[in-house]
């Protein structure tokens, strides 16, 4: 018997996110971390620091330069946060790490103990159910065509460790004269995709 639904109206009707896999992100209570970072596609080559994309720091990771930091909070505020508190849990973690590092530095499980210990001291602060938001920038070459690898991505496993297994991602070129503008429109298109998503995720029956 054929069915009394039209074919194009159940394609439409459907929502890929509905199902359990999508569970954790309806049940976000609150943002946990906001993360960006800049690295060059070859490790030292020079390409962030020549576009002033970031400064190397005393470690060798690149801090971010402040308009790019400052534009993707503003997005991050403006399409993705809503009403739901930030609370950066990144604030006093070196200190925390050391306490842990300190008390089980030779047990071969440190790692599954400084998790363990994230976990129970976020959920004494602020709950249950927190997500991050990532965000990675890799440059390569300082002259055109210059090469952009951008990804952002939404975690809310118990670790809030980042596989990049749901991430946005674009792969752009551009120019040195225009490199930061492309870098932000890209970052509004991915973050718009998210909140477009999200509102599809809690918008199941």
């Amino acid at each position: 018997m054929a069915s009394l639904i039209p074919a194009s109206s159940i394609a439409s009707d459907y929502n890929q996110y509905c199902s359990k896999y999508y569970n954790k992100y309806r049940d976000i209570r609150y943002w946990a971390k906001v993360n960006i970072s800049v690295s060059d596609f070859y490790y030292n080559s020079g390409a962030i620091k020549s576009l002033k994309l970031g400064s190397k720091s005393s470690v060798g990771v690149y801090h971010v330069a402040d308009n790019l930091k400052k534009y993707y909070f503003h997005e991050f505020e403006r399409l993705i946060k809503k009403d739901l508190p930030y609370h950066d849990t990144t604030k006093g973690y070196n200190k925390r790490f050391n306490k842990i590092y300190s008390k089980y530095k030779n047990d071969k499980n440190f790692f599954d103990k400084l998790d363990a210990y994230e976990i129970a001291w976020r959920e004494s602060k602020f709950g249950t159910n927190p997500a991050a938001l990532y965000c990675s920038i890799k440059i390569s070459r300082t002259e055109f065509p210059i090469l952009l690898l951008i990804q952002t991505n939404i975690v809310t496993n118990d670790t809030l460790t980042n596989y990049w297994t749901e991430a946005e991602e674009d792969l752009e070129y551009s120019d040195p004269e225009f490199v930061n503008d492309t870098i932000k429109k890209i970052l509004t298109k991915q973050l718009t995709s998210w909140q477009r998503k999200l509102k599809q995720m809690n918008s199941c029956p």
